[in-house]
């Protein structure tokens, strides 16, 4: 069963990778399986909320955009490769070999 929030993230993610998308992204993304991404695509098609352009590749519809609009999801935006790493304070950054011992941390033996 496909519930309308997976619907949502779906077209959310068509809307914004546009003609980028990766299907085994997408089920990354969602945490599907491929076959349950076909069963969720087959939906998506069957409710006319995606289409094939006019190079056969799957977007959105005008369909799927009034679907974001009333369900108040127009401003996402997702970003798969562009990841700011800014919080990490470089000067206080362990090594990956590093082995943190927390304070008070006792060893039974």
């Amino acid at each position: 069963m496909i519930h309308s929030y997976t619907k949502l993230l779906a077209l959310i993610y068509f809307k914004n990778q546009a003609d980028k998308y990766d299907l085994t992204e997408l089920c990354s993304i969602l945490g599907l399986t491929h076959s349950q991404l076909d069963n969720l695509l087959r939906i998506l098609f069957e409710e006319n909320l995606l289409k094939y352009n006019r190079f056969d590749e799957m977007c959105i519809s005008k369909k799927g955009l009034d679907y974001l609009e009333r369900n108040h999801a127009t401003n996402n935006e997702y970003k798969s490769s562009n990841m700011s790493l800014s919080i990490i304070n470089e000067e206080k950054a362990k090594p990956i070999d590093y082995i943190y011992i927390p304070k008070d941390f006792n060893k039974k033996t």
